[in-house]
């Protein structure tokens, strides 16, 4: 029966590590801070917008969305390899994984809120057609 209810706890958090490292909004911000991606972006609007100062304003806002994935993804992947370590740890306690779950959790969501953003500045600074233009294809 502890054997069983061990390995239950260890594919939950086998679970968790999976989800925390690939997460499901890892995905949809993919498009936005991808580097070959960020190059196609910007190859788009630079073939949509001539005014060179507007052109270089969402070319800083795509950096900066590009920057913050990016951190988004070390965050999420320095969290994993310290939840690893303590799960290798058999004298962790349930406090240090809260701790550790909260700090991930308040850092996914800080990144997440400035990716929102830095996306709904993008947004106002491109016409409709613009929009539609840059993300028909994705």
């Amino acid at each position: 029966m502890e054997l069983m209810r061990r390995q239950r706890g260890q594919v939950l958090i086998a679970l968790f590590i999976g989800s925390l490292l690939v997460g499901g909004s890892a995905a949809g911000m993919r498009v936005l801070f991808d580097p070959d991606s960020t190059a196609s972006l910007k190859k788009n609007l630079e073939s949509q917008i001539a005014d060179k100062d507007r052109l270089r304003r969402l070319d800083a806002v795509l950096d900066r969305l590009h920057d913050e994935g990016v951190k988004m993804q070390d965050d999420r992947e320095r969290h994993g390899k310290a939840l690893l370590a303590l799960i290798q740890r058999h004298d962790a306690t349930t406090a240090e994984f809260d701790t550790l779950l909260a700090g991930a959790d308040a850092d996914d969501a800080g990144s997440t809120r400035h990716l929102l953003d830095l996306r709904f500045e993008l947004r106002q600074a491109l016409t409709s057609e613009e929009w539609e233009k840059l993300f028909a294809k994705r």
